[in-house]
Parts: structure tokens; sequence; C-alpha cells
């Protein structure tokens, strides 16, 4: 039996992963986190658009939106040597794109630190990458390097092939972001350079590049890096909405009996609640993501597997 949720009290940013954050109440899925630790997770705090990072279950905090993977990740580094040319190094707006002719600004470490810390100005590439298509970095993966075109950086690079994606920043004004990508959703970190714009997804389907998992951000869902690791699977602790294997949520633990009362978030499954046994062998109801009224597009059938709060 499908029973819906309705309108949800905000989960106080349970869940956080590590490079997601969310951290506004909201009436769906928050999620916030920390950049501390690797895998980055996914963290939100205020939406990149407008608005707070939620969605209608409540869920827990990613690590890396408005905070999303704002920390360091396990981006692969090349043995290529540094080009003799790494640009002024001087600081810039990602906003504003305000660096030399030639040149455009990225994320990238300051000296000593593991994580996205900083702006400065890096030469393009010769014969750039555009947007959406393959591409490589050129140096270590946190020095800003890459063979992607201006306003966009190479991202979800595969560590055994060293090869990625160009996906674009966010365009100003930096209080009503867009996308130059349709089918993309602006993140404001809440304390990171990382404005990215993620590529959209559906958590019941696997449309994610491997290695990157579908979670709730305050106007839909986007794919981020998978922090789960060995966990993630059905009833397992997480901290961050990234913390769970593709197809599971990370949610309240009161939504299930089976999950750590004591625990941040539970993953859970998602589930589709036109199907006739939407949560098989769980004993649990499917219960609809997003409250009354507030459905978007393409996703009216998105739940959760849990029992009714």
């Amino acid at each position: 039996m499908v029973r819906p949720l309705g309108v949800l009290v905000a989960l106080a940013l349970a869940c956080s992963t590590r490079p997601l954050e969310t951290g506004s109440d909201t009436d769906g899925p928050t999620t916030s986190g920390s950049s501390d630790g690797d895998p980055p997770g996914v963290t939100t705090t205020e939406s990149s658009t407008s608005g707070p990072i939620t969605t209608g279950v409540p869920t827990p905090t990613v690590t890396g939106d408005p905070s999303f993977p704002t920390t360091s990740a396990p981006f692969p580094t090349t043995t290529e040597p540094a080009p003799p040319d790494v640009g002024t190094g001087q600081p810039c707006s990602l906003w504003d794109e305000d660096c030399p002719e030639g040149q455009k600004c990225m994320p990238a470490a300051s000296d000593g630190s593991p994580n996205w810390d900083t702006l400065i100005c890096v030469p393009v590439a010769p014969n750039p990458a555009g947007l959406n298509e393959p591409c490589e970095h050129l140096g270590t993966g946190l020095d800003g390097r890459d063979t992607c075109g201006l306003h966009m950086m190479c991202w979800d690079v595969d560590p055994d092939t060293g090869t990625g994606i160009c996906i674009g920043f966010c365009n100003g004004p930096h209080d009503d972001p867009s996308c130059t990508d349709p089918e993309a959703i602006c993140i404001v970190p809440a304390d990171g350079p990382l404005s990215l714009c993620h590529p959209t997804c559906d958590p019941l389907q696997t449309d994610c590049s491997p290695g990157d998992v579908c979670v709730p951000v305050h106007n839909g869902f986007v794919c981020t890096l998978d922090a789960s690791g060995e966990d993630g699977d059905a009833f397992d602790a997480c901290d961050f909405v990234n913390d769970c294997d593709p197809g599971f949520a990370c949610v309240p633990p009161s939504l299930a009996p089976s999950c750590d009362p004591m625990g941040l978030s539970c993953c859970l499954p998602y589930c589709d609640v036109t199907a006739p046994d939407p949560c098989p062998g769980l004993d649990l109801e499917c219960l609809t993501w997003f409250p009354e009224g507030e459905t978007l597009p393409g996703l009216e059938n998105v739940g959760v597997c849990g029992t009714e709060p």
C-alpha cells in the first residue's frame, strides 16, 4: 500500500557527507556535511538557486552542495610534468571571470591544503574541450589546470583512465545563479569556492556516471560523487546525502524500525509509488518523496521505503 508522507518536517541535517552539505530548514530532505575526511561528501547550507536545498522527505546532509564536494576528493593526479607557464596564480572570481585574456578562474588548493580552498587564474588549455565533453587534469587535480574551456572544469575524473567530463560553473548573479546547461542545477557551497552546475538525475534510474550517485537538492536531484565506500546499503547509517549506494536515500532513522535510532541518518531504498510491490522484502511502505502539490515534472513517482512518521 502506498501512503503519501505529505508535508514532512525538515530534517535538521541529520546526514552529512564527506563533501556535500546542506543546512537550511525546508520541507524535504536537506543535506549537510563537513569538509574533513575522504571520500568527498555533500552538504548544503544555502542553495545556489533560490532558497535552501531541500526535498520532500526529511533527508540527511550532503557534503559539497551548497556545499557540494567542497573538500578534497580522491581526484586522480597525472604523471605529466607541469607546463612551464602555470599562470599568474592571482586571486579571481568565478562569478566575474576576471582573469587576464587566455586564462580562466579555477578552484585550487593553497599550499599544504588537501582541499579546494581558493580561486586562482590559470591558462586555458590549447584547443580546450567544451561543455559535457571528455577532459583530463594537467596537474594534480587540485591546482586548477585541466583541458576544459573557459568557465568550466574537469569533473568526475576516472582514476583508471584519467578522463572526466567538463561541467560548467554557475553563472551570476550570485543571488540568482543559473546554468548554461539546461539539464543541470547550480549548487553553491556554503563555505567553499566550488560553485558548479551538476547534471540532474532520476533516483529511480541509473542515469549518473559510474562512481556517482543521485542525491536530492532543493529543486530536484543531481549526480555527485558517491561517498558511501563499503557501506551504503539498506539500513546502514549515513552522515551525508551522498553516503548511500546508488538507489538509496540518506534519510532520518525514524523512517524504519531496522535503522539505528541513535544514528544521524539511515540508508533506505528509493521506490516507485506506482509499483505493485515497491519495497519487496522490507516490510515497509513506499512514501511519496515530495510534499503534496510540490512534485516536480518527471519525478512524480519517486518515493522512499519507510514507515509513515
